[in-house]
């Protein structure tokens, strides 16, 4: 009897011990299924105190790459619910940016951002591309410049300023600083689609494949890399190649108008037939 007494406590136990670790199990799965990815997890946040004006801003940034209209929304929250947050302003700004929104009001964003934090080097870095996007090359040029005196390891405000310099023509400016750039990232594929670019313009078109490729290894899906690289082939006469890289650029984006030109340009120079195009 006393064996079997034993037995039983211990059967009891174990079905504790069991049903806490399902339970524990179950809850484990639930939360990673909210932490899948950043936007799960601050929706989630948001669930529980949606008055908080850094979780939406958390959220916009989360989710801005698949929804930016939704995005876009989370940080106006922000700024409704904290109109002093510099952070949010600057957020909204780029994603008006990136979403082909007026540059008046981009550059509105980016300027209250600064306002209120003026040691704000990415917003004074943002502001320097809607002011290069509007014509302002020599604003531009001193935002980028403020943004590299407030933070010396910024790659991507050196990088910015390559791309100034090189629109300008003055290449070994624009070399100068991808290689800062490239010192702080040598993991950035923009930095060798950028030295690609140069190399393309001073006649080093070998020199730019191989810089195109490079950043492609690094990130696959950078269609204006594989447009590059189309236009370099075709520079070569290497027409084939030049018209897999831009089938590969509007694989990613159908709606990328600078391959669909140049893709069908260059069906137009080989006489291909006008329902050819494209395929």
């Amino acid at each position: 009897m006393g064996l079997l007494l034993m037995d039983k406590s211990i059967s009891i136990a174990i079905y504790c011990w069991l049903f806490i670790i399902a339970a524990f199990s179950y809850a484990t799965y639930n939360r990673n299924l909210i932490w899948q990815n950043d936007g799960s997890l601050w929706r989630d946040v948001m669930k529980k105190s949606s008055d908080k004006a850094r979780g939406h801003n958390n959220l916009g940034t989360a989710i801005e790459n698949e929804r930016m209209d939704e995005a876009i929304q989370e940080y106006k929250i922000a700024i409704r619910l904290k109109p002093d947050f510099s952070e949010a302003h600057n957020n909204l700004g780029k994603a008006y940016y990136e979403h082909g929104g007026p540059l008046d009001e981009i550059i509105q964003e980016y300027k209250t951002a600064l306002r209120l934090d003026p040691a704000f080097p990415e917003a004074h870095s943002n502001l320097g591309n809607a002011y290069y996007a509007q014509g302002s090359v020599m604003d531009a040029l001193h935002e980028y410049k403020t943004a590299l005196k407030l933070n010396s390891n910024f790659a991507g405000a050196y990088i910015n300023l390559g791309v100034v310099y090189k629109d300008m023509d003055l290449l070994n400016e624009a070399i100068h600083e991808y290689k800062k750039a490239l010192r702080l990232r040598p993991d950035l594929a923009l930095v060798y689609r950028s030295f690609g670019d140069v190399y393309y313009i001073q006649g080093h078109l070998h020199e730019a494949i191989g810089q195109y490729k490079t950043a492609l290894k690094i990130d696959p899906n950078m269609v204006a890399a594989y447009n590059n690289l189309g236009v370099t082939y075709e520079t070569l006469g290497q027409m084939d190649n030049a018209i897999q890289q831009y089938k590969k650029a509007l694989a990613l984006k159908p709606d990328y108008s600078d391959a669909r030109k140049n893709l069908d340009s260059l069906y137009q120079k080989m006489g291909a037939a006008e329902d050819g195009r494209g395929k």
